[in-house]
């Protein structure tokens, strides 16, 4: 039984986000950690243990600077024995895009989601970790203000092959806590915590 610390995103907030990993083990966090925004990622590389503390790929995270860092997994998979899937990515509407925008690349591509819903369709997971939120867990959030993409999408396609016990995201930074069908969702607001054991 391991005990992994789920993180909300960080923005560029390192030392908080390092206060709130010591002493655990095992943590993954949502994405939108900064990466590319700030070249840190040497330094990062050194002060996280490596393969026990995982970043997903945000929005806010230069693509090509993921490739380097160490802990930052790829686009898509499982841990945990497969009893944890992660999915990287999210877009948000240009007109509120900052400076800190690499456009399609934010997300998957299609052919990557149609491979990564394959996988998940596959391993059944228990719990699911993503930068984004369902579509239809977004509009819940935002009272109908949420506009689908490609990524959202695809994740309601998920849940109707399979029902995780949760699914906990980041990205819209705000918390959300909602029972559907047996699905826990969570949504955690910048830098806040979830405990999740498996």
């Amino acid at each position: 039984m391991k005990d992994i610390l789920i993180v909300g995103d960080p923005h560029q907030w390192w030392d908080i986000y390092f206060d709130k990993i010591e002493g655990y083990d095992y943590s993954v966090c949502l994405g939108d950690v900064g990466l590319g925004i700030v070249d840190r990622y040497i330094h990062y590389n050194k002060m996280i243990p490596e393969g026990t503390h995982y970043l997903i790929r945000g929005n806010h995270d230069d693509p090509e600077t993921c490739k380097h860092i160490t802990n930052c997994l790829p686009t898509f998979g499982s841990l945990f024995h497969g009893e944890m899937f992660y999915i990287a990515g999210a877009t948000v509407p240009p007109y509120i895009c900052g400076p800190e925008s690499w456009g399609d690349l934010e997300q998957l591509s299609l052919d990557e989601l149609e491979t990564a819903i394959e996988l998940y369709a596959e391993t059944k997971p228990l719990v699911v970790v993503s930068h984004e939120a369902p579509y239809h867990i977004a509009f819940d959030m935002h009272d109908g203000k949420a506009h689908p993409n490609r990524t959202s999408s695809a994740f309601d396609r998920m849940l109707e092959i399979h029902k995780p016990n949760k699914w906990i995201f980041g990205h819209h930074h705000k918390s959300y806590n909602k029972i559907e069908d047996n699905c826990l969702f969570l949504g955690l607001a910048e830098l806040e915590t979830h405990l999740v054991r498996l």
